[in-house]
């Protein structure tokens, strides 16, 4: 089986979709000034400044979001607009150690081309979550993967 460069039609399509994902942050705070909308983000202090002058919505500030703001992150990354968690769901396993190492398990569970061709990412990348893990992997990556048809409550949570 031949090794599989990144596809090209499915990044940009993770990249549309982080993009809209900034969009409904934006438009959920914009009537708030960048402080109060920080808070009631849940999101760091120069977070909001950052997404009013144009940077992405990084995997920190989803996490940011869905623990410190709880926020779903079904609404953010694919819903219409923005909504909160339900009352009582626990986000103590929303963290980028834990994601990664959710989306390296994965990664060595199953066979890399397969999950390259799913996702739209190189070969060379899934092999790498296999062998030498990154620190923390990109919002870009947890879309790829929730568009492959993983679960974001089993990426974010933990949850099966």
């Amino acid at each position: 089986m031949p090794l599989f460069g990144p596809n090209k039609r499915k990044q940009a399509r993770a990249k549309k979709i982080a993009r809209q994902a900034r969009a409904r942050v934006l438009k959920y705070c914009e009537d708030y000034t960048a402080k109060d909308a920080s808070e009631v983000m849940g999101l760091g202090p120069h977070d909001v400044h950052n997404l009013r002058a144009g940077n992405g919505l990084s995997l920190l500030m989803l996490v940011r979001l869905v623990k410190n703001g709880r926020f779903d992150p079904n609404s953010i990354i694919r819903g219409k607009s923005v909504r909160k968690l339900r009352k009582g769901t626990v986000t103590r396993g929303v963290r980028c150690e834990l994601i990664t190492k959710r989306i390296n398990k994965i990664a060595r569970d199953g066979v890399p081309q397969e999950i390259a061709k799913a996702t739209g990412l190189a070969a060379i990348t899934i092999y790498n979550f296999r062998t030498k893990s990154p620190r923390s992997v990109s919002l870009h990556t947890v879309i790829s993967f929730v568009e492959a048809g993983y679960s974001i409550k089993h990426l974010l949570f933990g949850k099966r």
